[in-house]
């Protein structure tokens, strides 16, 4: 089992330094500043081949395909969502709270999936600077939270759980990061000079959707 194998197992996530070519980078970046240009209010990536081909390109496709395997996908999300965490736009270090994806308001059915892929587009020049932040082993909470719950925890809305310390990832244009579904996560509030620009693709292995809640490698290939 490689590292980031390792990782992702133990911590539920795992970052990958500069692995995504500068060249698809440039791309991805060219793109996203016409679509800010157009109506920086709607910055859908539908059709958007350079946004696409970040995760169904080498190397991320190696690595999805590692993972899950393309062919054993229920969905995955083609058209990336393009989070952009604008300078400037905290004054006082904050982090947002600790959640899962897919959850909503209490009664509403969870759309769990298997995988998180990040991208990022521009570096963080360190701590509260738009980071996407971490916690490490929350996966293994979830999974017992809901074991523990059982089905109707998947109507209760987003689990609340004491998580331990978080890690505010500090990354270079061209790092990515993948984090299992069931890894807390957050973004922290951006006090520098440079817009955090990343894309995220959400990805769904074949399966129940009770086994991925309570069997965190239910359908992966490790």
């Amino acid at each position: 089992m490689e590292q980031w194998q390792k990782e992702l197992k133990e911590q539920g996530y795992t970052h990958l330094k500069g692995v995504v070519p500068p060249e698809m980078i440039a791309a991805a970046r060219a793109d996203i500043d016409r679509l800010r240009a157009r109506d920086s209010n709607n910055l859908d990536s539908k059709g958007c081949d350079s946004i696409h081909n970040l995760v169904r390109k080498p190397p991320m496709e190696n690595y999805v395909e590692t993972a899950l395997g393309w062919d054993n996908l229920a969905w995955y999300q083609d058209a990336g969502q393009i989070a952009i965490v604008p300078a400037r736009n905290a004054d006082t270090p904050w982090q947002l709270g600790a959640h899962i994806d897919g959850f909503f308001e209490p009664g509403d059915d969870c759309v769990p999936f298997s995988m998180l892929v990040g991208v990022y587009l521009s570096t963080t020049p360190g701590p509260f600077a738009g980071n996407f932040c971490v916690w490490p082993g929350s996966h293994l909470k979830h999974e017992k939270y809901f074991r523990d719950r059982g089905p109707d925890a998947m109507k209760g809305g987003q689990p609340r759980l004491y998580y331990d310390h978080s890690v505010q990832l500090v990354v270079q244009a061209g790092d990515a990061v993948i984090a299992h579904y069931l890894c807390a996560h957050g973004t922290a509030g951006n006090m520098s000079d440079v817009d955090r620009i990343a894309v995220y693709f959400r990805i769904c292995a074949k399966g129940d959707r009770w086994q991925q809640l309570t069997n965190l490698w239910h359908s992966w290939k490790f």
